[in-house]
């Protein structure tokens, strides 16, 4: 009887020593320990921004341009590469939001210091995109609009597709169903009609 408890206890104890060697021998084996052999990954902290001009770096004398997406910059370190250069010939859209038959004034829902899409015109929907492969979820964020899921989020209300109500987005005339992740060429007109 006195060895079934033994036993118990021992197999208890190699248990919790595996388990503590689960977890502490990856790690070691991932991140090295040595200067030489181990993988070192750099992680430059994330840098919350609520507009681009948040997001400036200051790389070899020269300010580098930032995107911020999400409030966060999507680059933080001069090494690092972006998806989103800033590009002096912008690319230039139409893009119309009408809400319940209401046309969206665009431009006055930007935020002063988002440079790299830029809303102009009476009702600013002529629209300069300063970065190549933004899509339209990113462009639309500038103005504090969003698709969520079968919603969209206008003056933080979501605006719901239902028996009586659609989301409908019209590119070039054409009907499409891709929401946000359509990313816009030159001279495209977007609409985007709720209601």
């Amino acid at each position: 009887m006195a060895l079934g408890k033994l036993a118990k206890k021992y197999v208890n104890i190699i248990i919790l020593v595996l388990i503590a060697a689960g977890f502490t021998l990856p790690g070691a084996l991932y991140f090295g320990g040595s200067d030489n052999g181990g993988n070192e990954i750099d992680v430059s902290e994330q840098r919350v921004c609520q507009v681009d001009a948040h997001c400036y770096l200051n790389c070899d004398g020269g300010l580098k341009s930032v995107m911020c997406q999400q409030n966060l910059c999507v680059v933080n370190s001069c090494d690092v590469e972006s998806m989103y250069e800033f590009q002096l010939e912008p690319i230039d859209i139409i893009l119309e939001v009408e809400i319940d038959g209401e046309a969206v004034y665009l431009n006055q829902l930007v935020f002063e210091g988002d440079y790299f899409v830029q809303f102009l015109g009476d009702k600013g929907k002529e629209v300069q995109l300063y970065a190549e492969n933004l899509n339209l979820d990113q462009i639309l964020e500038k103005v504090g609009i969003e698709f969520v899921g079968n919603c969209l989020n206008y003056d933080n209300h979501l605006l719901c597709e239902s028996e009586t109500n659609e989301i409908i987005i019209l590119i070039n005339g054409e009907e499409r169903f891709d929401l946000g992740y359509y990313v816009p060429n030159a001279g495209d007109e977007i609409m985007i009609i709720y209601g």
